[in-house]
């Protein structure tokens, strides 16, 4: 399935812009990074491999203005949006990891220390190549912000300076505020 039938079919909805979420779920994603070495039984270990990717390309959907329903739509996401980001081949890694993981969560399978020999690497490096969207992402929208900010503060102060929005510089107003205040 491709990102745009995801949409049309409601797997995916489209609200607003969320960097704030964005930056909590890059947060839990290191977090669990971080402890990822800690696990010592390959199936826990696949299965935070594949949270860590989730929460990464959920933080991604967040910035651009949208709520997956379906971890399937989440790799489609990735293909459309960051065709850079993931390789065909990565994408593919990232769909059966995903298959594997509902396999654990719902059929309870065990997953063999080979595959994890085999794939753990590359898994790593797709997590290094997604977090470095996210986080250029954010940059980015932090960057916009400040510069939205810094536009906003500008006009307020030439708004004060001239007298905008005030009776400074209008002597009628300045007379009828003088008056008020003495009555």
């Amino acid at each position: 399935m491709n990102f745009r039938e995801c949409v049309r079919k409601g797997k995916v909805i489209k609200k607003r812009s969320d960097s704030q979420m964005a930056r909590s779920l890059l947060l839990l994603a290191t977090t669990r990074e971080n402890d990822i070495d800690k696990l010592s039984t390959p199936t826990l270990k696949v299965e935070s491999l594949y949270e860590i990717i989730k929460e990464l390309i959920t933080g991604l959907l967040a910035c651009h203005g949208y709520k997956s329903y379906s971890h399937e739509c989440l790799v489609a996401f990735m293909k459309q949006e960051f065709p850079d980001v993931l390789s065909a081949e990565e994408a593919a890694i990232t769909d059966q990891l995903r298959i594997i993981r509902h396999d654990i969560a719902n059929r309870g399978i065990f997953v063999e220390h080979d595959y994890l020999l085999r794939n753990e690497m590359k898994l790593k490096v797709i997590i290094t190549m997604i977090k470095a969207a996210l986080e250029d992402m954010l940059r980015e929208r932090e960057g916009h912000e400040q510069s939205l900010q810094k536009r906003n503060n500008r006009s307020k102060n030439r708004a004060a300076n001239s007298g905008e929005g005030t009776s400074k510089g209008c002597p009628a107003k300045e007379r009828q505020q003088e008056a008020s205040r003495k009555g």
